[in-house]
């Protein structure tokens, strides 16, 4: 028996591996062709571009005079910062880098929350085809049955009426659930960059067992690239007010100016920031602040979703399994097939009853879909590692 049981183990742990190396496989194909991302960093690229440029100084100024009596004057002029100026847009380009990382990983894990939420839905909608292909047989038997019921003239024609009505609407159901399929199938491949995703996923990703709050939510805050960004944000904001006010500072020029003569001389000179920059540190605080309380929303408002969904997961999750308890030992299905087939009950009973079943049925994999939607949101941090 434990032979049995230690077989019947590494046959659900094969299982669950098989299906996240399917979704690994999956997500990182919808990487790779997603125009959104490609866009997203070709555009951080500009970005990081524009401030390297930053770190170099003012190009140099060429002049040339022409004179009386063929003489001429040839001058070259260089203009520069004070040093401290570079030294902050060196910190400022570092930390441009790490923020473009940081907005590129918030696009990853947008576009793959995306595609397991589809994906989700896709296995959610298999296990209801399926399970509508069943009622659908299990419909047309009780009608071929009363069929041949009325025809041996057992019944009347009102059971066989509502076994027609019941086996349209299952067909029905089948029907819509096979194109509520297709949509789906459809987002994946926009997703996909235009080409078509078949998957192979039968099943969900594993269900987990998260720790206490406190615990989930200092690893989801240490992780999400949306929490870094805002740090950096308020960290940019401060370097570039430090700029700001360095920009009072007059920059220095220095040349030196050539005739044909061979005659020199070397020059130096300052410029004085009068109006140029009068609102550039208002603007730079402003945008601090900005950024700071930003910062503290997102916070606030990270912490009030993942409290929520952390909740629902708890909740979902318990009632998902009383749920499984209660119907894997439940035998209404086959009791009321035999009984209405026996004529201990009407067909409007056994129709009513069916129908409250399947009810229950629907459910259950409607909390289980739920519990994965959830998870995903609530580990969509862990995406970053398809990356």
């Amino acid at each position: 028996m434990k032979k049995i049981y230690l077989l019947i183990l590494i046959f659900i742990l094969n299982v669950i591996a098989f299906s996240q190396d399917n979704f690994d496989e999956y997500l990182h194909q919808i990487l790779k062709n997603n125009p959104e991302l490609q866009s997203i960093q070709h555009r951080n690229k500009a970005v990081i571009y524009n401030s390297k440029n930053k770190l170099l100084p003012f190009d140099p100024e060429l002049e040339y005079k022409v004179k009386e009596n063929n003489n001429y004057e040839v001058g070259i002029t260089q203009k520069l910062k004070f040093p401290p100026y570079y030294f902050l847009q060196y910190k400022v380009h570092k930390l441009t880098r790490r923020q473009q990382s940081l907005i590129q990983d918030i696009y990853v894990i947008k576009i793959l929350e995306n595609a397991m939420l589809n994906i989700n839905d896709l296995i959610y909608l298999q296990n209801k085809i399926d399970k509508q292909a069943e009622r659908l047989n299990r419909a047309r038997r009780l009608n071929r049955f009363f069929k041949d019921k009325l025809e041996q003239g057992e019944i009347s024609q009102f059971p066989l009426n509502k076994s027609k009505l019941h086996l349209l609407e299952h067909r029905s159901r089948l029907s819509g659930l096979n194109e509520s399929k297709k949509e789906v199938l459809q987002n994946l491949k926009k997703l996909n960059g235009g080409k078509n995703l078949k998957t192979k996923i039968g099943i969900y990703q594993p269900m987990d067992s998260l720790s206490d709050f406190k615990k989930y939510k200092e690893k989801y805050f240490s992780r999400s690239p949306e929490i870094k960004l805002a740090r950096i944000n308020s960290d940019l904001s401060t370097r570039n007010l430090k700029i700001a006010k360095l920009n009072w500072l007059p920059d220095i020029s220095f040349g030196i100016h050539s005739d044909n003569m061979k005659n020199s001389n070397v020059h130096f000179g300052i410029s004085l920031p009068i109006w140029k920059n009068r609102n550039r540190v208002k603007k730079a605080q402003a945008e601090l602040n900005y950024k700071k309380y930003s910062k503290i929303n997102i916070f606030t408002e990270k912490a009030a979703q993942i409290k929520t969904l952390y909740s629902q997961f708890k909740n979902k999750k318990e009632l998902y399994f009383d749920y499984k308890t209660t119907l894997k030992s439940d035998k209404t299905q086959l009791l009321l097939e035999e009984s209405v087939k026996s004529g201990e009950i009407s067909a409007i009973n056994y129709f009513q009853e069916i129908e409250k079943l399947y009810k229950y049925q629907d459910r259950l994999l409607e909390l289980r879909h739920a519990i994965a939607n959830i998870q995903t949101k609530l580990k969509n941090y862990k995406l970053l590692e398809v990356k």
